[in-house]
């Protein structure tokens, strides 16, 4: 679905580009840059649990879904949602994007290559040069867009580089203190809506066994300082950080839900009111008999896709729990 005039002139003003978008690299990378530094990547959606009977209508690949939630609702998302707002309004304006489905690569390379889970990103191919664009690989993923074909970028203050492997067409590396780090293998053929689809299912629900969100409650933004200098924003779990120039500025511990509401208003624009992200009080008993270490487990619930199992063996009982009354949360 292409984008009508308003809605295009409504993302342009949300993220702060000013004149008319034109077909040419200067366009393309202060898009890209402001869209990335705009619409954080979220994971807020897979722990609120008033979603579990309506998930099935979640569908990131549907623009007019995404264009409500991000846009109008002033929200983020994973790589799906984000890399299908940024894909489909670059059409809109001309360019020529090809969506693709990256092999995930970060912190699992052990995975066989047949078994690694796919990603979102997109290549554009502009004046006989391709350019790889990704709005959606959490916290260490790219600021701008990268040229496609090996070589360093450096990007405010962060380095990516692009190599060629036996695996890949292309690998995307991200560079910190300890050398370099593939984030994924780069393919190059065409990802159809219905691979988008199949990802964008597995990544919504929290009960799938290759969910990489089931226990991790992920909120990240990077922010410029000056034209070569930057930083990022994370929530995860517990913990908010604030990075700059690649090294952490910051961090604490967040204690309890209007501290996470605050932060996630301050830091990202997201407004939950009180409607987004509950808990249930078994799950609260569960962990507290087991004596998990505040780091695995905070009071905006991570998912753990066998609690009940445990609440069963920890109360000595061969029935399941039944659900708690749901708490509502928020400022």
């Amino acid at each position: 679905m292409k984008p009508t005039i308003q809605q295009q002139r409504q993302y342009l003003q949300t993220i702060g580009f000013s004149g008319k978008p034109r077909v040419n690299v200067n366009t393309l990378i202060q898009i890209v840059e402001k869209h990335i530094q705009t619409f954080p990547f979220e994971t807020i959606n897979l722990h609120d649990s008033s979603l579990d009977d309506t998930r099935s209508k979640i569908d990131n690949t549907d623009f007019t879904y995404v264009y409500n939630h991000v846009v109008v609702g002033k929200r983020g998302g994973h790589c799906v949602a984000l890399n299908t707002l940024l894909q489909t309004m670059l059409t809109a304006f001309g360019f020529d994007v090809k969506p693709i489905a990256p092999d995930t690569i970060w912190q699992c390379a052990d995975t066989p290559i047949d078994e690694r889970t796919k990603h979102c990103a997109g290549i554009v191919k502009l004046q006989d040069q391709e350019y790889l664009i990704d709005a959606g690989f959490g916290s260490v993923g790219l600021l701008s867009p990268i040229l496609l074909k090996p070589g360093e970028s450096e990007q405010f203050s962060e380095k990516f580089r692009i190599i060629y492997t036996e695996d890949y067409p292309y690998e995307l590396q991200l560079w910190d203190d300890q050398g370099w780090h593939t984030l994924y293998g780069v393919t190059v053929e065409r990802a159809t809506k219905e691979d988008y689809k199949s990802i964008d299912r597995i990544q919504s629900d929290p009960s799938h066994d290759d969910c990489h969100f089931s226990s991790l409650l992920l909120c990240t933004k990077p922010f410029t300082i000056d034209d070569t200098h930057s930083g990022r924003y994370r929530i995860c779990n517990n913990k908010f950080s604030i990075y700059q120039n690649d090294k952490v500025k910051s961090e604490k511990e967040i204690t309890n839900h209007k501290m996470l509401s605050q932060l996630l208003k301050k830091y990202f624009g997201i407004n939950l009111g009180r409607k987004q992200v509950r808990f249930q009080d078994q799950e609260f008993l569960g962990f507290h008999i087991r004596n998990q270490p505040s780091s695995l487990l905070h009071s905006y619930p991570t998912r753990h896709r066998e609690k009940n199992a445990t609440l069963s063996l920890l109360l000595d009982t061969d029935e399941k729990p039944k659900p708690a009354a749901k708490r509502r949360l928020g400022v």
